[in-house]
């Protein structure tokens, strides 16, 4: 079972996070991770975890705690009263934005066959 890639202390100290308040961030992180885990086909060894996949997971876990917060609203007007719904595949689309830079150079969001 996966145990969430990186810790409150990298969050603050190497990501300098300040969004998310540690009493979230484990479960946050955790979804994160998975979602980590999901895109780059379990390549990662959880007991050599690179520091890039470490941030990928910090700023995807912010994309998540934006989006609880919002309810899953994207959008919402007042007057006439129009209100957007995020769905799973935009949050997702999010996330996958937010880590690509961290990930683009690894191979590990490389989709293909290997050599």
């Amino acid at each position: 079972m996966l145990a969430g890639y990186v810790d409150y202390r990298f969050y603050k100290d190497k990501y300098l996070g300040q969004v998310i308040p540690e009493p979230s961030f484990r479960a946050l992180s955790l979804k994160a991770s998975y979602f980590i885990n999901m895109v780059t086909f379990n390549r990662i060894d959880p007991e050599n975890v690179p520091d890039e996949a470490k941030m990928a997971v910090c700023a995807a876990a912010e994309v998540i705690l934006k989006h609880e917060e919002s309810g899953g609203k994207s959008s919402e007007s007042v007057g006439k009263l129009s209100i957007t719904y995020d769905t799973r595949k935009t949050v997702e689309k999010k996330m996958y934005a937010v880590i690509q830079p961290y990930l683009a150079n690894t191979g590990l969001l490389y989709r293909g066959v290997g050599k």
